[in-house]
């Protein structure tokens, strides 16, 4: 994945160990053994946060390699992870089903949101709003109000899983 300001690149290995370089070159490259699974980059570039097997939200502040992670929050491994526009939030969902929103300064769990019947296995903050896109195993994409932590609505129709 790409910094938004286009400096770093983060890859993540089929080892799930994440790779992080600076100024696109390959020395001295930056390496997390913290089992992930899924990343994202805040969007000033200057956060990186990642989920994975272990249940956990990590965010490590590159400027002064600082980590910090939650508590483990999921009961099964999370899938996807992704920031709001403003970077004080993130989203993360995974094969429990559930999605949960976190406060990105503390890692704390802000809400929990219920309804896909499959797990989830992607999902996105719409820029600008409160409104979060889902989709899952169970065939349909949710659109959620992450305010009021209440499904908008539901679309289906299709015949396998959702990416």
């Amino acid at each position: 994945a790409w910094s938004p300001n286009d400096d770093r690149i983060a890859a993540l290995s089929k080892h799930h160990r994440i790779t992080i370089w600076d100024n696109l070159t390959d020395e001295d490259p930056q390496k997390i053994e913290e089992g992930a699974g899924s990343l994202a980059w805040d969007p000033h570039g200057e956060r990186l946060a990642f989920a994975g097997k272990d249940r956990r939200i990590h965010i490590l502040t590159l400027s002064n390699e600082e980590l910090i992670s939650s508590s483990i929050g999921h009961v099964a491994e999370v899938m996807t992870v992704a920031w709001n526009s403003a970077g004080t939030r993130l989203a993360t969902a995974g094969k429990d089903t559930t999605v949960r929103i976190w406060d990105a300064t503390t890692v704390d769990e802000i809400a929990r949101l219920r309804g896909h019947a499959g797990f989830v296995t992607s999902l996105g903050l719409i820029p600008g709003s409160e409104l979060l896109a889902t989709s899952a195993r169970d065939q349909t994409i949710k659109i959620w109000n992450t305010n009021r932590t209440k499904e908008r609505a539901t679309l289906a129709g299709y015949r396998d899983a959702v990416r």
